[in-house]
């Protein structure tokens, strides 16, 4: 006995998720397959003693036009940061510095030397390279020099990909800085003649310009700069979406242990489940998973996905009584470059985003440890990684009595973060390729590790790859 569906799809996280609501949207059934007892995968939140903490993403940008139109269509209102936390703090010396948000600040700013500076106002005069792939340490460091590279990527770096410069790829990490040094022949340049074309596109008819003039208390429209999450956290985004699905089509605890081409159709058995005669199937989980799943079908596709890499990631949640610490915690958070020898990749100051993510009087620092530099951190007890924390907190906050936590949280991840190294681009190109040259070309790929880490990269990727099921449904007509 079997159930016979369009699409079965493999992965219950926010990729997974996505793909199921696109796949409804287009008139397809599918069934959903998630090992784990919850969906949404790293996209969790927990309220504790008054503390609302995250297990992966904390915010996303106004720039996620993709996800912002999920959310409209789910009818789930996002929640802007606020005013508080438009500061981005880099630790340098120990000390924490804002980064510049105007010309002004940029030139007076600490966090590059003069010499620096005047390194960077040499980048539209260095020619392209001729190679085909860059690690981000030399492709920054021949652009924009030293400083840059260790003062400003190698934190911003830490901080998203908890990744090692030296082994990261630059049109994979960066594909639009890439792609102005490659037409342009600058980044600077490039980013000019991009903001120019946006600029363009964007100017404002007379009668806009009028209504703008009589408008009073104009707010900033510049949408993409600002952050937001939701009341309640970012699990409120996975539990729109799960809430919107057919409930007898989503199925939790149930691993999927094998994948069988059987004719023009897909059979996809799980624990604990009636098998699944699928039309076509969607990946949605990471790398490492759908390299197992795939060994049956494509052992060419499957020993590529295993060659990407994750990082392993410690998250330790701390929470203080709101006079522990001095500093105003103005900001978004702080990161922490390699040359300040810390094992706090940064810091988030969770309770100045949202005015509900600590209880009155408290305050709540989200804290990344590990990462390419210190894996060892993973295998550490709770003490002591806390220790590790607090010890680095009160280095860069500089706290006037010993820091002692009211609430803690540490949350450990094997398998973080893919890690977008060398090669690549090519990499996935290869595996997208291994899949369409399979006699039933109905197998697709979505999550974090193809194109982007970001949220809105995973919602992207998982509309993709339902819109292809559809088509090739769609051929079978």
């Amino acid at each position: 006995m079997t159930i016979e569906t369009d699409i079965a799809i493999i992965g219950g996280g926010i990729s997974g998720l996505t793909a199921s609501y696109t796949a409804i949207q287009m008139g397809h059934s599918f069934q959903l397959f998630e090992a784990s007892t919850s969906l949404g995968g790293y996209l969790q939140s927990d309220r504790t003693d008054g503390f609302l903490t995250e297990w992966g993403a904390t915010t996303f940008p106004g720039s996620a036009a993709d996800l912002l139109s999920l959310c409209e269509k789910l009818s789930l209102k996002p929640l802007e940061t606020s005013p508080k936390a438009k500061k981005r703090f880099i630790v340098l010396n120990q000390q924490l510095n804002a980064l510049p948000m105007s010309p002004l600040e940029a030139i007076t700013t600490p966090v590059l030397t003069t010499a620096e500076k005047l390194r960077v106002l040499q980048e539209p005069f260095i020619g392209k390279t001729k190679a085909n792939d860059l690690s981000l340490k030399d492709f920054f460091t021949r652009r924009l020099g030293a400083g840059v590279c260790n003062n400003l990527l190698d934190p911003f770096v830490g901080g998203i990909y908890a990744g090692d410069i030296d082994k990261l790829s630059t049109p994979a990490v960066f594909p639009k800085l890439w792609q102005w040094e490659q037409s342009k022949g600058s980044i600077i340049k490039g980013a000019v003649l991009a903001q120019k074309n946006r600029w363009e596109k964007n100017v404002p008819t007379k009668s806009e310009l009028a209504s703008l003039g009589k408008a009073k208390n104009t707010k900033n429209t510049r949408k993409g700069m600002r952050l937001f999450s939701f009341e309640q956290g970012m699990h409120a985004l996975p539990q729109a979406l799960s809430k919107a699905l057919p409930e007898e089509s989503l199925h939790l605890n149930a691993p999927v242990e094998e994948i069988q081409i059987q004719g023009r159709h897909v059979l996809v058995s799980a624990k604990n489940q009636t098998p699944v005669k699928a039309k076509a199937v969607i990946l949605a989980t990471p790398a490492y998973v759908s390299a197992a799943l795939m060994a049956s079908v494509s052992q060419e596709a499957s020993q590529l996905l295993k060659e990407i890499e994750y990082n392993a990631l410690t998250l330790v949640h701390l929470g203080f009584d709101a006079d522990a610490i001095q500093h105003p915690l103005d900001g978004f958070g702080a990161l922490i470059p390699q040359k300040e020898k810390m094992l706090l990749l940064g810091s988030i100051f969770a309770s100045s985003l949202f005015v509900n993510r600590a209880p009155n009087n408290k305050i709540l620092l989200s804290n990344f440890l590990g990462g390419a530099h210190h894996p060892e951190i993973i295998a550490l007890p709770d003490e002591a990684v806390v220790e590790k924390a607090l010890e680095n907190l009160a280095t860069i906050l500089k706290p006037q009595k010993p820091l002692t936590p009211v609430f803690q949280s540490v949350l450990r991840y094997n398998k973080a973060i893919p890690q977008y190294t060398l090669g690549h681009c090519q990499r996935i190109e290869a595996i997208k390729d291994q899949l369409n040259a399979l006699p039933l070309s109905r197998f697709f790929l979505c999550g974090n590790y193809l194109d982007s880490i970001a949220l809105n990269g995973c919602v992207q990727s998982a509309q993709t790859a339902a819109t292809q099921a559809s088509n090739a449904l769609a051929n079978d007509l």
